[in-house]
Formats: C-alpha cells, sequence, structure tokens
C-alpha cells in the first residue's frame, strides 16, 4: 500500500497517519492521513514497505490494553520502533476484528464505499506488517 507524506523543512520525511493528525516541520505541515491530504508541500508517495525505516521512528499507537489483552486504567502511547513482535500481532489480530466487524456493518447497510471505510484500517496494518518485516530483516526479533 502507498502512503503520501512531504519533505519538511529539515529535509526528512514527514507524515500524517490519520484524520486530524496535523504535523508540522518548521513551515512544511501534512494533515489527513489516509482520509485526506491537506499541506502546503508537494505530496511524494511510496510504498510503505519501502520506507519503513522512517515510519518506525513517527507512527504513534495509542495503547488501551496491555500485551496480555487486559483494559488499561490509563492509556499508553508508543512510537512503533518501541513496540515488540508479539504487541505488534495482538494489535494486528484487532485490527482485523475491526475491519471484519467494518465489513459486516457496511454489507447490511448496502453502504458501497466500503474501501474508504476499510482503508485507513489496511493501511495499519500494513504499517504493521511491514515493522515486523524490518524487524526480521534486521535481526531485531
Amino acid at each position: 500500500m502507498k502512503i503520501h507524506y512531504i519533505i519538511g523543512d529539515d529535509g526528512n520525511k514527514l507524515f500524517s497517519f490519520s484524520q486530524h493528525d496535523f504535523q508540522m516541520n518548521g513551515t512544511a505541515f501534512i494533515d489527513g492521513g489516509f482520509d485526506y491530504i491537506r499541506t502546503n508541500r508537494e505530496i511524494q508517495y511510496a510504498e510503505i514497505s519501502d520506507i519503513i525505516e522512517d515510519i518506525r521512528k513517527q507512527f504513534k499507537w495509542i495503547s488501551l490494553y496491555d500485551i496480555n489483552k487486559n483494559r488499561r486504567k490509563v492509556p499508553v502511547r508508543y512510537v512503533l520502533y518501541e513496540l515488540n513482535t508479539e504487541h505488534i500481532l495482538n494489535i494486528i489480530e484487532h485490527l482485523i476484528d475491526r475491519l471484519i466487524y467494518t465489513y459486516e456493518i457496511a454489507t447490511e447497510l448496502n453502504n458501497k464505499c466500503i474501501y474508504e471505510r476499510i482503508k485507513p484500517t489496511l493501511a495499519m496494518i500494513d504499517i504493521f506488517n511491514s515493522e515486523i518485516q524490518y524487524l526480521k530483516q534486521n535481526d531485531i526479533l
């Protein structure tokens, strides 16, 4: 799956991963995640797996559950590179459940725009899968 990004004032890639995820670097900004794009720079595109090294430094996950799937009293924020493989696999399982639920509801409602509803979740699954591949390729597992 392709992801869009811009080049910030410091020359680094800048991503927005979700709706209303406004990010700024100097005078450069990007917003909208996979729902829409709002920026003041030229938009670049790449496969998630090709630029996972950049993504893993910026993608944040707010964890409502611990690694054993117990609900936390206080959510914890992680940057992608801080998550271990077991936690990532649990997140992917949760995201797949969300896809199935969204698909079932959309089918029930005869919703023709199913891809737009599931696109952000598909992108997150691709990001987490690419992180696992990155960990394997770099012997970090």
